[in-house]
C-alpha cells in the first residue's frame, strides 16, 4: 500500500519562513515604536530617556534591517537630533557622518537625500564655529542643488544665501556679498509667492554691511527687508520686530538715538503682543532701550525702561 508522501521539508521551510516574517515584522514594529516614543520624549525635553529608547531602536533596526538600511538611518537621525538638542555636537556629528555614507550608498552622491545629510553636517559645523569644515560641504551642497533643480531655481538661491552666511561668519565679506547678491538676483527673477526668502537674504546682506560699518548701504537694505517682510507677514509678526530691532541697533551705532528708540519701541510692542512680556526678545528690547536712553542722556526714560525690565523679571521669577 502506497502512502502519499508529504513534502515535510517544504512545510517546515514554509513554517520557518512564516515565523521569521512574523518575528521580523514584530521587531520592525518594535524599533519603529521605540523611535517614535524617543522623538516624543525628545520634544518634551526628556533627553536621557529619549536617548535610551532611540539607542534601543537603533540596535533592533541594525539587527533586523541591517546596519546600512534606510530604517537604520531614521534611528541614527533621531539619535543625532537628540545629541544636538543636548549640545553634544561631536556625538551628533558622528551619527550624521554615518547617515551621509549610507545615503551616498543608497541614493548616490548627487541625490537630494544625500544633500540633506550634508546640510545637517553643515549646521553642526556652523554651530561649533568649524567653518573650515563647513565650507567645502556648503559648496558641495550648492552643486548638488544646482544639478537637481538648476542654477536659477529658488532652492539654489537658498543654498547661495547659506553659503554667503558662512562666508560672512568667516569675515570673508567679498565672497559673502557675491553669494548674497546672486541669491537675490535669482529670487527677483523667480520670486516665491508668500515666501520670506527675499526678505531673509536682504536682511542678511544688510547685517553684513552693518558689521562692516557701511551704515548707509545697510540702512537701505534693512528698510527693503522690512518692506519685503510686510508683503508676506502680518504687521505684528516677530520677523518684522526683528527687522525693526536691527534698524534700531544701526541707528544707535550712528548715535541717531531718536530713531533708535522709535524703532526699538515698535519692535517691543510687537514682541509683547505676540510673544509675551517674559520672552527673551522682549527683554532684550528693553535692555536695548535702556542703553539707548542712557547714551542719549535721558535718565527719566532710561529709568522707565529699566524699571519695566526689572518688573518683568520679578513678576515671572526670571
Amino acid at each position: 500500500m502506497y502512502k502519499r508522501i508529504i513534502n515535510t521539508a517544504a512545510i517546515c521551510a514554509a513554517v520557518l519562513f512564516s515565523f521569521s516574517c512574523s518575528s521580523t515584522n514584530q521587531s520592525t514594529d518594535n524599533w519603529h515604536t521605540l523611535q517614535q516614543q524617543a522623538t516624543h520624549l525628545q520634544n518634551n525635553g526628556d533627553y536621557q530617556t529619549a536617548y535610551d529608547l532611540a539607542n534601543r531602536a537603533l540596535q533592533l533596526s541594525e539587527h533586523t534591517q541591517g546596519p546600512h538600511s534606510l530604517n537604520t538611518v531614521k534611528c541614527l537621525d533621531t539619535l543625532a537630533s537628540i545629541y544636538k538638542d543636548m549640545g553634544n555636537y561631536s556625538k551628533a556629528e558622528n551619527y550624521q557622518k554615518r547617515i551621509l555614507l549610507i545615503n551616498e550608498k543608497h541614493f548616490g552622491e548627487n541625490n537630494m537625500k544625500t544633500a540633506q545629510s550634508i546640510d545637517n553636517l553643515i549646521d553642526l559645523y556652523i554651530r561649533t564655529n568649524q567653518y573650515e569644515k563647513a565650507e567645502p560641504l556648503s559648496k558641495r551642497y550648492l552643486t548638488i542643488v544646482q544639478r537637481n533643480f538648476g542654477k536659477e531655481h529658488p532652492q539654489a538661491a537658498l543654498a547661495n544665501n547659506n553659503l554667503a552666511y558662512l562666508y560672512s561668519n568667516m569675515s570673508d565679506y567679498t565672497q559673502a556679498a557675491s553669494y548674497y547678491k546672486h541669491a537675490l538676483k535669482i529670487l527677483e527673477r523667480r520670486p516665491l509667492p508668500k515666501h520670506d526668502l527675499i526678505a531673509l537674504t536682504t536682511n542678511n546682506l544688510a547685517s553684513m554691511l552693518h558689521k562692516q560699518q557701511r551704515y548707509n548701504e545697510a540702512e537701505v537694505l534693512y528698510n527693503k527687508a522690512l518692506t519685503e517682510y510686510k508683503k508676506v507677514r502680518p504687521e505684528t509678526h516677530p520677523d518684522i520686530a526683528t527687522c525693526l530691532t536691527n534698524l534700531s541697533y544701526l541707528y544707535k551705532d550712528q548715535e541717531q538715538f531718536g530713531k533708535a528708540a522709535e524703532t526699538q519701541r515698535q519692535a517691543l510692542d510687537i514682541y509683547i503682543s505676540t510673544l509675551g512680556e517674559d520672552n527673551l526678545d522682549t527683554l532684550a528690547s528693553l535692555q536695548n532701550l535702556t542703553d539707548i536712553y542712557k547714551r542719549a542722556k535721558q535718565p527719566d526714560l532710561q529709568k522707565q525702561a529699566q524699571t519695566q525690565y526689572l518688573d518683568i523679571l520679578s513678576k515671572h521669577h526670571i
